[in-house]
């Protein structure tokens, strides 16, 4: 089964952090891809770009609208994600709980529901 790891976070928070603090999450991130690459349970992983390059579709009474911007203004955004395979629930879970973003941001799991391929 594949479930995606949503990481919410606070996207301004990389700016406050110090040079070091900033070299020493990246490195804490590469180590946890690396794990997850090992284990072969790694499918897609990366991090967004911020929510104000966001571009949101809607539609309302037949008409699609664009607007510039996230969806809703909110103190958390998605920031990153992890796609990983896995028997169950709970070896994700383990592997979500290894994350190093655990330790500041909030971390959604949540199965994928796969399109059959004969569509």
């Amino acid at each position: 089964m594949q479930y995606m790891i949503m990481i919410h976070g606070d996207e301004a928070g990389w700016e406050h952090m110090s040079e070091q603090e900033r070299k020493e999450s990246f490195e804490a991130f590469m180590v946890y891809n690396a794990k997850l690459a090992k284990a072969g349970v790694l499918r897609s992983a990366g991090s967004l770009k911020p929510s104000h390059t966001a571009t949101t579709l809607k539609s309302s009474q037949g008409k699609i609208t664009v607007t510039d911007g996230p969806f809703a203004e909110t103190r958390e955004q998605i920031t990153g994600f992890y796609v990983i395979e896995t028997d169950d629930l709970d070896q994700a879970l383990d592997w979500a709980g290894q994350c190093p973003a655990v330790w500041f941001a909030t971390l959604e799991v949540r199965p994928l529901d796969v399109v059959p391929e004969e569509l």
